[in-house]
């Protein structure tokens, strides 16, 4: 790659970057009875129409961008933490609360999670992937006991998903996280024994992200609204 060539592709990064804090920065500051059209994000951006879709189709793709973005740089934290756990059942354990602890801590990514729909932000995206692969290990060291494993992780992503509307929307105790976990860990067919480990397991949450996108989301994590956006 010629110098020209990366300076147009880092050119292209940053007004991409651009677009997506520019667009979560209105969200969050905008009264949660108020619906949000394209031109409200084209002009809190201070770019053209054209330039915007030169990146998104629409608002939607947008958000889902923004959504995904924000639930990799997690994943990317995480995915250190437990990589030097041999027991696939103990990564699963830790890395989804971990994950629905951190999700809690920003509510307005919560609501953006559940609002953009589990095709969109979840199924073929690296959360699904990362519990496939450690469910999978988990079927081949016989730790788990399942019929299908397709049944079993969509049961599992199902649960942790609707698990977050419950936390967004819903008054739940400090135990509920582990609550959700023991449930679905023991509809996966893993021994008492085993379940017992898990819960001796440290899920503290000890993540700190410093990135563009979720230094805005610090700025405003006492917010819990969601504008509509047409």
């Amino acid at each position: 790659m010629d110098h020209r060539t990366r300076v147009a592709q880092l050119r292209k990064e940053k007004m991409r970057l651009h677009l997506m804090e520019s667009a979560l920065e209105l969200l969050c500051t905008t009264d949660g009875n108020q619906s949000l059209l394209i031109n409200d994000f084209i002009k809190f951006a201070g770019v053209s129409r054209g330039t915007f879709y030169n990146y998104f189709l629409s608002t939607n793709d947008l958000f889902n961008d923004i959504t995904i973005q924000l639930s990799d740089e997690v994943l990317e934290i995480i995915e250190p933490l437990i990589r030097n756990n041999e027991n696939p059942l103990a990564r699963i354990y830790i890395a989804t609360s971990m994950y629905l602890k951190t999700v809690t801590k920003y509510p307005i990514w919560g609501n953006l999670l559940t609002n953009s729909g589990s095709r969109s932000t979840i199924r073929g995206k690296n959360i699904s992937s990362n519990f496939t692969r450690d469910l999978k290990l988990a079927i081949e060291k016989n730790l788990v006991i399942v019929e299908d494993f397709r049944v079993s992780r969509d049961i599992f992503l199902g649960s942790i998903y609707y698990s977050l509307e419950t936390i967004l929307t819903e008054k739940i105790d400090d135990n509920y996280i582990n609550i959700v976990m023991n449930q679905i860990i023991k509809n996966l067919g893993v021994s008492q024994e085993n379940i017992d480990y898990l819960n001796s397991l440290d899920t503290r949450l000890n993540i700190k992200i410093s990135s563009p996108l979720f230094s805005i989301l610090e700025k405003y994590k006492n917010f819990n609204h969601l504008m509509t956006v047409e």
